[in-house]
C-alpha cells in the first residue's frame, strides 16, 4: 500500500490523501471525503486557491464536530475510581505487561476505602446518579477477594448514606471458583474478561501460575457470566504472532459463544514480561489486514462491536483515552494516583497519592498537563490524517517508543477506500 497525505491549512481541517492510485480530499471534522482526480490532488497539494475555495464551499454548510477539551482548574471531582488492589495473579501469562507476581503486594484497605469515599462524595456533589468503583491493574483482582468484598460492602453502605448509587466493574482473567463467579454475577455490572480465543490459543498464551491449562475454567465462568446478562460485558484477546492468522476464527468463536459481548483485540506490548516473551507481537501489517478482511470485506459483525486500538471514521476525538483527557482516577497498589490504568507506568502518569496521614493529595499542575489535547500538541499528531480517529495513540506506548501509528494509518486508509467502495491491495505502508 502506498500511502501519502498532506495537511492543508484551510478554513476547515483538510487532508489530501493518496492511497495507491486513488486520491481523496478528506475533512475528518465534517465526516466528509471526496474522491478526486490525480490532477486536482496535485493542484491542491500546491495550494491552488481556486480549488481550495471550491472545496471549502462544498463543506461550508456541513456541521463540524465540536471537540471537547476539559477545563483547567484547581479542582478534581472524579466519580469513578479504578483500584489495583493486588499484584498477585493465579495465571502466568507469557506477555503480562504488568509482570504480575514479580513483587507480590496488596493494597492497604484504608487507601481503598478513602478512594471510595472520595468518588461517592463527588457523585453526590455533582448530582450524578451513581459512582463507579472498578478493580483493574496490577494482578488479578479476585486474588485479593477478601479486600474486594470489603470494598464493595463498604461502598454499598456508604452510597446509601450519601443518597447515590454505586456500580462495580472489573478487568479479570475469570479463572476463579464457582463461588467467586456467583459473587461477581451478583455485584458487577461492568466486566472485561481476558480470553485469547479457543482452547489451544488461550492455553498457549495464558497458562496457570505454576503450570497447567486455564481455558476450561475461564470459558466456564465467562460463558456463565455472559449468559447471566451482565450489562456491560467485554472480551479482551491479546494477539501474538502465533494467533494473528487465526483472528477470523477467534472472532467467529466469540460471536458464536458470546453474541451479546463487545470484543477488544490488542497486540502484545513489549512491556513487563512482554519484553522477554517467547512469542512475539504480530506483524503489524498482517494484524490490520486481518481486521480489514473480517470487518470491511466479510462484515462478520458491526464495526462498533470490535475495538482493536484503531479508531473508526465515524468516531472523532482529541484524546486516545481518559488518561490524557478526564483524566482517570486510578490508584495503584502503593496508593499512588495515576491518570492511566496500565501498570509499570513512567512518572509522566502520576499526579498524587493517598496516605493514612494526608488523605488524598493532588498535584493540580500535573493534572492540568493531562488535559492538553494530544492531537494538537504532539509533533507526530499535528499533521496526521488519522489524528481525530485515534486521538493521539496510547501515550504509555508513545513514551516507550512503541507507537502503532503506521498500523492506525493503514486501518484508516482501508476505511477510506471502503467508504468509496474501492479495493486496495496489501503490502508495506510507505508514508510521506
Amino acid at each position: 500500500m502506498v500511502l501519502k497525505w498532506k495537511h492543508v491549512l484551510s478554513t476547515d481541517e483538510l487532508f489530501l490523501v493518496q492511497i495507491n492510485s486513488n486520491h481523496f480530499a478528506y475533512f475528518p471534522l465534517k465526516h466528509t471525503s471526496f474522491n478526486i482526480t490525480e490532477s486536482a490532488y496535485e493542484k491542491l497539494r500546491n495550494d491552488d486557491p481556486i480549488l481550495l475555495k471550491a472545496l471549502n464551499a462544498r463543506v461550508a454548510n456541513k456541521d463540524s464536530v465540536s471537540l471537547h477539551h476539559p477545563e483547567k482548574k484547581e479542582s478534581f471531582l472524579p466519580h469513578r475510581v479504578d483500584l489495583a488492589i493486588t499484584t498477585k495473579c493465579n495465571l502466568d501469562c507469557l506477555y503480562c505487561h504488568a509482570n504480575a507476581n514479580f513483587l507480590q503486594k496488596d493494597m492497604d484497605e484504608e487507601v481503598a476505602l478513602t478512594a471510595v469515599d472520595y468518588v461517592l462524595k463527588n457523585a453526590k456533589k455533582l448530582k450524578v446518579p451513581y459512582a463507579q468503583v472498578g478493580f483493574n491493574g496490577g494482578g488479578e483482582p479476585t486474588s485479593n477477594f477478601e479486600l474486594m468484598k470489603s470494598v464493595i460492602s463498604y461502598a454499598e453502605h456508604k452510597a446509601k448514606e450519601e443518597g447515590v448509587g454505586v456500580r462495580f466493574g472489573m478487568a479479570s482473567n475469570a479463572c476463579y471458583s464457582e463461588e467467586i463467579c456467583e459473587y461477581v454475577k451478583t455485584h458487577f455490572s461492568h466486566l472485561a474478561i481476558s480470553l485469547d480465543g479457543p482452547k489451544q490459543i488461550h492455553n498457549l498464551h495464558r497458562p496457570l501460575f505454576g503450570g497447567g491449562d486455564s481455558f476450561d475454567t475461564v470459558f466456564r465462568n465467562a460463558k456463565y457470566l455472559h449468559d447471566a446478562g451482565i450489562k456491560n460485558f467485554n472480551l479482551r484477546a491479546t494477539v501474538s504472532e502465533k494467533s494473528v492468522d487465526s483472528l477470523d476464527s477467534i472472532l467467529d468463536f466469540f460471536l458464536t459463544e458470546f453474541p451479546k459481548a463487545a470484543y477488544s483485540f490488542m497486540p502484545i506490548n513489549k512491556l513487563g514480561r512482554g519484553k522477554t516473551c517467547t512469542i512475539d507481537t504480530p506483524d503489524p501489517n498482517k494484524y490490520i489486514d486481518m481486521f480489514n478482511l473480517m470487518l470491511l470485506e466479510r462484515q462478520m459483525c458491526p464495526l462498533d462491536k470490535v475495538f482493536f486500538m484503531c479508531g473508526l471514521l465515524s468516531t472523532v476525538r482529541s484524546t486516545f483515552c481518559d488518561a490524557f483527557s478526564a483524566p482517570g482516577f486510578n490508584v495503584n497498589v502503593d496508593g499512588l494516583l495515576a491518570s492511566c490504568q496500565r501498570d509499570n507506568l513512567p512518572n509522566d502518569f502520576y499526579f498524587g497519592s493517598i496516605s493514612k496521614t494526608k488523605g488524598i493529595d493532588v498535584d493540580y499542575e500535573r493534572l492540568n498537563y493531562y488535559k492538553e489535547p494530544r492531537v494538537l500538541t504532539e509533533k507526530a499528531c499535528i499533521n496526521c490524517f488519522t489524528k481525530y480517529h485515534c486521538g493521539g495513540e496510547c501515550m504509555d506506548l508513545v513514551i516507550h517508543n512503541q507507537s502503532r501509528c503506521k498500523s492506525i494509518q493503514r486501518w484508516t486508509a482501508y476505511q477510506l477506500m471502503d467508504l468509496h467502495k474501492l479495493s486496495v491491495k496489501g503490502g508495506d505502508v510507505h508514508v510521506s
